[in-house]
């Protein structure tokens, strides 16, 4: 007769576990064949978690076989998934004493109340970059357009930044276009020095003249040319196709 006893690992992964038989009957000199091969004794210490075996055999060939599994006490490591912002500041965490908030995977090891070693698993990643585009505006010279709550003039594409629902920045592009019927400068000319007949570039527009002592438009005048019959200051009015007006210096 004869019996075996182990102690399981102290911690997850360790290597100190102890296996051990007694014998209670048969004639020695006994023999020890354990299923790790350089093991010939009775107790075999350093071990890991797993199943053992031992055929014991005396000097007249009679044997025993035991077996006895030793087992990890569970992990205590902990898994931790914390999302940041991309290309922002966010709020990161400290890890092994440190400020972290770059994406990837990082190892804290610590230790619990019984001595064995807590690893607590961060893995930091990226929400993606929320980002939309609004059509684009588009105004007349003069006019404005409220654009991220401000009154903007000037052709060029306007950003916003918002909180989105996973609390990253949210960029907004929107663009605005003003149209500028004439080039600065444009002003009414003689037609080849012609007196008596005003000129103005043509262009895609609708035009009509108007007398500047009135302000009133002259019926007819709607050509990029001006045929003048009475002494007087003339304007030209130029309109788009998108109803935008330019009007020449007087």
């Amino acid at each position: 007769m004869g019996s075996i006893s182990g102690q399981n690992p102290l911690c997850y992964g360790d290597t100190n576990g102890v296996v051990s038989v007694a014998i209670g009957s048969g004639l020695p000199p006994y023999l020890f064949s354990w299923n790790l091969p350089a093991q010939t004794t009775a107790s075999i210490t350093g071990l890991f978690s797993g199943m053992y075996n031992c055929i014991i055999t005396d000097s007249i060939g009679c044997y025993l076989d035991f077996s006895i599994s030793l087992t990890d006490p569970i992990s205590d490591s902990v898994h931790r998934s914390i999302p940041i912002c991309l290309g922002d500041w966010s709020p990161g965490t400290i890890i092994n004493g440190l400020y972290v908030d770059d994406p990837g995977i990082y190892y804290e090891t610590t230790q619990t109340n019984n001595g064995c070693d807590s690893t607590t698993i961060y893995e930091l990643w990226n929400h993606p970059q929320v980002g939309s585009t609004l059509p684009s505006i588009s105004i007349c010279e003069q006019e404005s357009a409220l654009i991220f709550g401000q009154q903007e003039t000037i052709e060029d594409i306007y950003y916003g930044v918002f909180e989105s629902v996973s609390g990253c920045d949210s960029i907004v592009t929107v663009s605005l276009n003003v149209e500028d019927v004439w080039p600065d400068g444009n002003s009414v000319s003689l037609w080849f020095g012609i007196p008596g007949v005003l000129y103005v570039p043509d262009g895609p527009y609708l035009f009509n003249w108007i007398d500047c002592s009135t302000n009133i438009a002259i019926s007819g005048a709607d050509s990029n040319y001006f045929f003048v019959s009475t002494n007087g200051s003339y304007a030209a009015v130029a309109t788009s196709v998108n109803g935008c007006s330019d009007t020449t210096d007087c």
